[in-house]
């Protein structure tokens, strides 16, 4: 037998071995110079995607007092390799039970001394079932809603708990997601009475959008503004409600709180070209703008060699608007980074590398440690075959 398995004899399964097996293994172990304690005592943990890392039960335990953001999990793995996965809610906790790498079951909670407490006893090997509650399987619950924005789900899920709707959120490491959607699941038993939530939501962000209109044509752009301030919170998704926020604010002459909107705009419209172009979901958000993966665009927009006369991927169209608004606001304000990286990122997108390269050489002009200019400036030297980008 091999140590865990051993161990798991004299532990889990403690009450299916004979007295004289037990003694037999003691032995065994003794015999190999293993440290039960000890043995057991060594846990691997990783907080989501991280790599996993070792430490004793106390210190991985610890780790639920920790800085835990909503949806964040905490893969606990004992020395047997079964896991429990610790899963921060709004306002709960979630707790996913693997046997080796097999979904068995769900339990929730709502008191981080028992989360921590049945933590500590599962990766002790010793019982915890008792403290568990109620298991649910998630398997046979029902997606409500999928969205890559976090306020958005934040909002759904507070509006399932204040009616006592169960629910739970997946994220890509659970779910699979491409695209890196957080995904909403609820019992199919509630799913109804969930979906009229939803509902009454989207109904509510289209009240705010008929008031947006009814302001714009009375030339309120004070309640203009104010009805934007808040779809922003309810509808983060929309790159029109940036769009036209930045817009009313360039009217107002707030250039500089135009610029971050339509850079949001812009961050949304790219997030789009770097799903169709990376199906393992990239960056996505500002971090498409500005992160490395910039060099996604070209790769999208421009045909390659054997389909030279094969057209672009289209793009958002708005985000040709966004453009010549971020141009117009360019002269007001001559040091504002982020419109330089906006406006170099969607001339990468068009395979316009001059217009790109003067952007990225005015980032370095006002900040020489740029590192994303940096590098895209190696990049499009590169691709002109080595010439000098001087």
């Amino acid at each position: 037998m091999e140590v865990a398995e051993i161990v798991r004899a004299l532990t889990v399964e403690l009450d299916e071995s004979s007295l004289q097996f037990r003694e037999v293994a003691q032995s065994e172990l003794a015999a190999r110079g293993v440290e039960m304690s000890i043995f057991i005592d060594t846990v691997t943990v990783a907080l989501n995607e991280a790599a996993s890392e070792e430490l004793t039960v106390d210190l991985a335990v610890a780790l639920v007092d920790g800085d835990l953001q909503s949806w964040d999990a905490l893969l606990c793995t004992s020395c047997l390799g079964d896991t429990l996965v610790v899963q921060k809610e709004q306002g709960s906790w979630v707790l996913h039970v693997y046997e080796a790498e097999r979904y068995e079951h769900s339990h929730f909670a709502t008191d981080p001394s028992a989360v921590k407490e049945l933590l500590k006893r599962f990766l002790r090997l010793t019982s915890w079932q008792e403290l568990a509650g109620e298991a649910h399987h998630l398997d046979n619950w029902k997606l409500l809603l999928a969205s890559d924005a976090r306020e958005t789900i934040d909002s759904v899920v507070a509006d399932l708990v204040r009616v006592s709707i169960p629910c739970t959120v997946q994220t890509p490491l659970f779910s699979g997601d491409g695209d890196g959607y957080l995904q909403i699941l609820v019992p199919k038993e509630h799913l109804e009475i969930a979906s009229d939530i939803v509902d009454e939501t989207e109904e509510s962000l289209y009240e705010i959008y008929e008031r947006v209109e009814a302001a714009d044509a009375a030339g309120d752009r004070k309640l203009e503004l104010e009805l934007y301030d808040l779809l922003a919170e309810e509808d983060p998704e929309n790159a029109a409600v940036f769009y036209n926020r930045g817009h009313v604010l360039m009217e107002l002459t707030r250039f500089e709180e135009a610029a971050e909107a339509l850079a949001e705009a812009v961050s949304i419209g790219l997030k789009t070209v770097e799903r169709l172009t990376d199906p393992m979901g990239g960056s996505g958000g500002l971090g498409g703008i500005f992160g490395l993966v910039a060099i996604l665009f070209r790769k999208l927009t421009k045909p390659p060699p054997e389909k030279a006369g094969a057209s672009a991927v289209r793009y958002p169209d708005y985000l040709d608007d966004t453009e010549i608004l971020l141009q117009q606001l360019e002269p007001r304000l001559p040091n504002h980074i982020k419109t330089q990286h906006c406006l170099a990122a969607i001339a990468r997108m068009k395979n316009n590398a001059a217009v790109a390269e003067a952007h990225y050489r005015r980032i370095l002009e006002l900040n020489p440690d740029d590192q994303v200019a940096y590098f895209n400036l190696g990049y499009l030297h590169s691709e002109r075959g080595g010439q000098d980008a001087s």
